[in-house]
């Protein structure tokens, strides 16, 4: 069951629904971020491509906005956006920050970066769900619509994770996606 304040937000959410009103006396309950805007690949698809986002990591302060007013009712922060999250130096801590106030997270990556070191820290966290985005199935397809990526190096990497969350029982959901659902 839901703690009180979030029962009462998700009570007014249906209440409205079900009343069809034009306006719902709620707060969100999912959030979505994006922690950065730095990316390590060039991805012709990709919006950065046509609409160049500063490459910048979001401020603690600014993060920590919508835990500090909506933790009694913000119940999944989404970490994604156009960035890849292992660029920003504190996804760790911004991922235990969310499990402090009790929200879940969920980050979706291009698995370049996923590495033993990062595959065992994600592990380690309280992190509920993950998109791994792998455009083509084959390695000329992906490395075509992932520039700067090497086909064997992202399966090694996303086989790899899979086999240590199996081994360590984690609970983590793992998504496949290609990038246009993912990212």
């Amino acid at each position: 069951m839901l703690p009180g304040h979030r029962f009462r937000n998700r009570a007014k959410i249906l209440w409205s629904y079900l009343r069809r009103t034009d306006r719902v006396p709620a707060l969100p309950v999912e959030y979505i971020v994006e922690t950065t805007a730095k990316c390590n690949l060039y991805c012709p698809m990709c919006p950065r491509e046509t609409h160049p986002q500063p490459k910048q990591d979001m401020s603690a302060e600014i993060f920590e906005r919508p835990g500090r007013r909506r933790r009694h009712v913000a119940e999944h922060m989404m970490l994604i956006g156009l960035g890849e999250p292992f660029l920003d130096p504190a996804i760790f801590e911004r991922i235990e920050y969310c499990e402090r106030h009790g929200i879940a997270t969920l980050l979706s990556t291009n698995g370049v970066l996923l590495d033993e070191e990062n595959a065992a820290k994600l592990l380690d966290s309280r992190l509920q769900h993950i998109t791994l985005s792998f455009d083509g199935a084959s390695k000329e397809t992906f490395e075509h619509y992932r520039k700067g990526a090497r086909f064997e190096r992202v399966r090694d990497n996303f086989v790899r994770f899979a086999r240590l969350k199996k081994e360590r029982g984690s609970r983590l959901q793992i998504v496949v996606a290609d990038g246009a659902h993912a990212r």
